[in-house]
């Protein structure tokens, strides 16, 4: 099990130490914000059934993991990870985190369901908005089989009153076909030059919360 840590988090750019304030721009803040925190993990109700549609093309694969990351439920983001996923971070992500290589080079789809049962696991009174962008599809050079948006926008909004946090970024999102269906094989984060964290920051820092 990843080890895990307690950030507060506040306004301006990302520290450069897990034990510094990760700063979030005021104006998104509202005058508030949250904290990246290592709660003990609890699974999001599932309760709440969300839609899911067969990913028979890359971009419902999208669809799925957009509803689910909303709905603050986790299993059909399970669903739709490779049992092969992996995690490369951020160049400068992974300078702030401190962890060598191989501790990011050994992120699967156990440690990818882990971080996002944490992320999502937020109270009622919090409400979660996740949007990919527009991005192109090329195919891996190492591989014909393996296609990837390339450079696709994300964007995960908390709301809770009037404390509005923002994580942001871009993803090289390969994706693997199998028996006719889609499924993320590997996410390579990027930073997407504002002053928001990365969803790779958050998955470093354990979860989030209020």
């Amino acid at each position: 099990m990843r080890k895990q840590m307690t950030i507060p988090g506040s306004r301006g750019p990302a520290a450069a130490s897990r034990k510094l304030l990760l700063l979030l721009p005021a104006v998104l803040l509202g005058g508030g914000g949250c904290l990246l925190s290592a709660r003990s993990p609890e699974a999001p109700s599932k309760t709440n059934q969300v839609p899911y549609q067969p990913p028979t093309t890359m971009s419902l694969v999208l669809t799925n993991v957009q509803a689910t990351f909303s709905a603050k439920v986790v299993d059909n983001y399970t669903r739709s990870l490779d049992p092969n996923f992996g995690f490369v971070p951020d160049p400068a992500d992974e300078s702030e985190s401190g962890e060598l290589p191989s501790w990011w080079a050994s992120w699967n789809k156990q440690e990818e369901v882990q971080a996002f049962t944490n992320i999502l696991n937020q109270p009622s009174t919090v409400t979660i908005n996740f949007s990919w962008g527009s991005a192109n599809i090329a195919t891996d050079p190492n591989n014909s089989n393996i296609q990837y948006y390339q450079d696709l926008p994300y964007v995960m909004t908390l709301y809770k009153a009037q404390k509005d946090t923002v994580f942001s970024g871009k993803a090289d999102l390969y994706m693997v076909e199998t028996n006719g269906l889609y499924s993320i094989t590997k996410w390579v984060d990027k930073r997407d030059g504002s002053a928001h964290a990365t969803l790779g920051l958050v998955r470093w820092k354990g979860s989030i919360q209020f």
